[in-house]
């Protein structure tokens, strides 16, 4: 059951926003076993996390697509070990009508926060009251800037707002073994 949000500072600003559309792929890395995977997101929203508080809603978080970035996660993959099966990076193509976009300076200003407001691990509340109201005003997934490299981009996506018609995976990239 959904808690009021109310008490929410960020639930009229964001019903004010308009949001922007997102076309684009984005990165994943996924356990193969779906059982697995799924209890692995389930469990992530029993717990809440950075844009979804307790209980409330699932979301999928995916970082920008570069060369770059699936290097590195395709070497994380190499390199630590899948107790729970094998892992791969996905490629999900988006085609969103509306996304939060906080990697935009005048997006978090009409918010009234800071990019430290937003990558402070101390201000989880802050972060998950934007996302439930994000998620309350319709928006479809929310862009935010890398913590540690602010400059880069990851989506969390409301998974229940997602249409599987206009997106899906693109492709995947599993490491065989060596």
């Amino acid at each position: 059951m959904r808690k009021s949000t109310a008490a929410n500072p960020f639930k009229k600003k964001l019903q004010a926003l308009k949001g922007r559309p997102e076309t684009g792929a984005w990165l994943r890395a996924v356990n193969l076993d779906q059982e697995q995977e799924l209890k692995s997101i389930l469990a992530l929203m029993m717990k809440g996390g950075r844009f979804n508080p307790p209980g409330q809603f699932p979301i999928l978080h995916a970082v920008e697509d570069d060369e770059r970035c699936r290097e590195r996660m395709l070497q994380w993959i190499r390199e630590e070990p899948a107790v729970d099966g094998n892992m791969a990076v996905i490629v999900l193509k988006v085609r969103l009508q509306r996304v939060l976009d906080l990697a935009h300076g005048a997006t978090r200003r009409a918010l009234g926060i800071t990019l430290r407001d937003l990558n402070n691990p101390r201000l989880t509340l802050t972060a998950q009251q934007i996302g439930a109201a994000a998620h309350d005003a319709g928006f479809e997934g929310i862009i935010y800037p890398r913590p540690l490299k602010p400059k880069q981009r990851n989506l969390a996506l409301f998974m229940d707002r997602i249409n599987a018609r206009r997106n899906g995976i693109l492709s995947n990239s599993r490491e065989d073994a060596a």
